[in-house]
């Protein structure tokens, strides 16, 4: 609960209204209202995903690792600051990766509702697959766009994330189950080094300002 309550520290009213409220709802019911397969409908939905992840990403850490960012001074002179911090980055990637497989839950229930059709390893593998392009996708656009103050470059990264999703995504397609395991070490991976990455700066940047 305290790590919630660290992430909600960070998280706009609007920011819980649109992105952890109203995005899941609209994804699950355009992605109910054009299934026609489990692939396409599926393999689109995440890459606005990404872009959006990407950008909402600026209304809670946006710029937190420019060396310019001033407005979190409490949190790097303070342990108790820091851990706040820490907490939240972890919660937001938790929050991250639970939502993209909720999204293919969803996805694979209403094309089997729709056409009956079992789910197979193959349905599994795939969509595994395509939730780990999306996750890892999403987490480099947000390493780099945390370094960015200005929303129209932000906007340029958020669309190269897109194009990073769609090259990963090609190349899980058509590999075995074990390798789609690969893409699960490596989004562990870049969760600890997104969270990593944002902790240092901020230390770097304390110290900066001490000297």
């Amino acid at each position: 609960m305290k790590a919630i309550k660290s992430y909600l520290c960070f998280v706009p009213f609007l920011y819980r209204i649109l992105v952890l409220v109203l995005m899941p709802v609209v994804s699950c019911g355009v992605e109910y209202g054009l299934m026609l397969d489990y692939v396409m409908p599926m393999y689109l939905l995440l890459m606005l995903v990404v872009i959006a992840e990407v950008l909402a990403d600026y209304w809670t850490f946006g710029g937190i690792c420019a060396r310019e960012f001033h407005g979190a001074e409490y949190l790097k002179s303070s342990v108790k600051g820091r851990g706040v911090l820490k907490a939240a980055l972890f919660v937001d990637c938790i929050r991250k990766a639970i939502w993209l497989i909720l999204l293919a839950g969803v996805n694979v229930l209403c094309w089997q509702q729709k056409t009956g059709e079992p789910v197979t390893n193959h349905v599994v593998r795939v969509m595994v697959g395509m939730v780990c392009s999306a996750y890892i996708a999403i987490l480099i656009g947000n390493c780099v766009g945390r370094y960015v103050q200005n929303y129209g470059i932000l906007l340029f990264v958020a669309n190269l994330a897109g194009i990073v999703y769609i090259g990963i995504s090609f190349v899980f397609l058509g590999v075995p189950f074990l390798v789609c395991m690969l893409g699960v070490a490596v989004g562990f991976g870049l969760t600890y080094f997104s969270v990593w990455n944002v902790m240092r700066k901020m230390e770097e940047g304390y110290y900066d300002g001490e000297s």
